[in-house]
């Protein structure tokens, strides 16, 4: 929690400075559709889509998405919420692994992920979506 925290709170600061959109923390509901309902650890959804934002949820795929993964929810989190956003469009996903001091960015294209941004025990990583966002490694884990 306290690095879902950390990152909300670097996240929402940036955001809120730039005008950018607006970032939300779990728990909170990610609706894609009827039968696929998620809840990320931290959602971003840009200015121009604010209307996807709802009291009960974003309907709708968010701009960037982060998990915060643990041991038991590895493979989750890594193989099938990643294919499930990216069905459903999430430009930006990122895998915060605290077991292995290690932050993933993957940006969207064509339908697939692809590596964006990497660090591991230290070093930044940069957001595509987020304009200008990095973040210190150090600064989480």
């Amino acid at each position: 929690q306290d690095t879902v925290g950390a990152l909300y709170t670097r996240m929402k600061v940036y955001s809120d400075a730039g005008h950018l959109g607006r970032v939300v923390i779990a728990p909170f509901d990610v609706i894609l559709d009827d039968r696929n309902v998620v809840q990320p650890d931290v959602i971003f959804v840009s200015k121009g889509r604010q209307e996807i934002l709802k009291e009960r949820g974003v309907f709708g795929a968010p701009d960037l998405v982060v998990e915060v993964i643990s041991p038991s929810r590895l493979s989750r989190d890594r193989n099938r919420k990643r294919k499930l956003y990216a069905r459903f469009g999430v430009r930006e996903f990122w895998i915060v692994d605290r077991r292995n001091e290690s932050i993933e960015v993957f940006v969207l294209r064509q339908g697939e992920y692809e590596l964006h941004s990497f660090a591991a025990e230290k070093g930044l990583v940069k957001s595509s979506v987020m304009k200008g966002f990095s973040l210190n490694l150090a600064d989480l884990v």
